[in-house]
């Protein structure tokens, strides 16, 4: 197999803890999402020829992609020294394995169905041997942005080489997903191409221009970043509530304008609504 998963069941790591406290604490078409502990499985059936939640299953090739971007992001969180780019707040995986579900699991999964009733297939619809790839990462994982409480007032990070800090607000952000991300691991080049699935995007804009960009043999187009600002200022403004003034929304709105003119996410790190935020170590 391209991807080295370690043949580590996960009901041995489901017997460590205490079953009633395994819960589900999310799902997507492609896995579920469990909390064991102090930290959080992502389950994946793959190599098999019964289709989950309606898709055909993930090939352990096609999981490639994923385990080597999460290997690769574990270290951009600052372990070395020297790197020229590191932040901690980059989401760490502990391990990827692979196993059968496991009672506890299976009693979660029900658990969850009861409450918020399911759009997945039930696990004991699976064969017997049925495979799962199951990524464990730190207990933080809620959603692809998150936000958590921070006693620190700044965090430290490096870019292009240069230490800086940057003011938190009492706030750490973790991105969490990076499904949609292109990465150079140094040895290669990975990406997933968008325009192989049309429903993939609701933003008309990003999906063409990601489109485009990912054909071209991942080729770096760093304005597909600011896009995503620009997206994640219209998120804020529509659909999140929170408590804000009719100043901050229009400061928001002048964000959004300012953003069409920078070319990459670290052109517009510079822009006034964020300039404040750093304070530059060395260089």
């Amino acid at each position: 197999m391209l991807i080295e998963i370690a043949y580590t069941y996960i009901f041995s790591f489901c017997s460590s803890s205490d079953p009633e406290t395994i819960v589900k604490v999310g799902e997507g078409t492609f896995g579920e999402a469990f909390k064991i502990g102090n930290y959080v499985c992502k389950i994946v059936p793959i190599d098999g020829d019964l289709r989950v939640n309606g898709e055909a299953q993930k090939k352990s090739e096609e999981l490639l992609e994923e385990v080597v971007l999460s290997r690769t992001v574990n270290l951009l969180r600052g372990n070395n020294k020297d790197a020229c780019n590191s932040c901690r707040t980059f989401i760490e995986t502990m391990k990827v394995c692979q196993g059968p579900y496991d009672a506890a699991l299976i009693r979660a999964w029900e658990d969850w169905d009861e409450k918020h009733g399911s759009e997945n297939d039930h696990p004991k619809e699976f064969p017997e041997k049925q495979r799962n790839a199951v990524f464990v990462c730190h207990d933080i994982v809620q959603g692809n942005i998150l936000v958590n409480r921070s006693d620190s007032a700044t965090l430290q990070f490096t870019l292009d080489g240069r230490h800086m800090f940057v003011k938190t607000y009492g706030l750490l952000i973790y991105i969490i997903d990076f499904t949609l991300s292109r990465i150079n691991t140094g040895d290669d080049i990975l990406f997933l191409d968008p325009s192989s699935d049309p429903d993939l995007f609701r933003v008309r804009s990003i999906s063409e221009h990601e489109g485009r960009n990912r054909r071209l043999l991942g080729g770096s187009f760093a304005r597909t970043n600011v896009l995503w600002l620009a997206y994640l200022v219209d998120i804020l403004l529509m659909k999140k509530s929170f408590k804000r003034t009719s100043k901050n929304e229009r400061d928001l709105r002048s964000l959004k304008k300012r953003l069409d003119k920078y070319h990459s996410a670290k052109e517009a790190m510079l822009d006034p609504c964020f300039i404040d935020l750093l304070l530059e170590h060395d260089r």
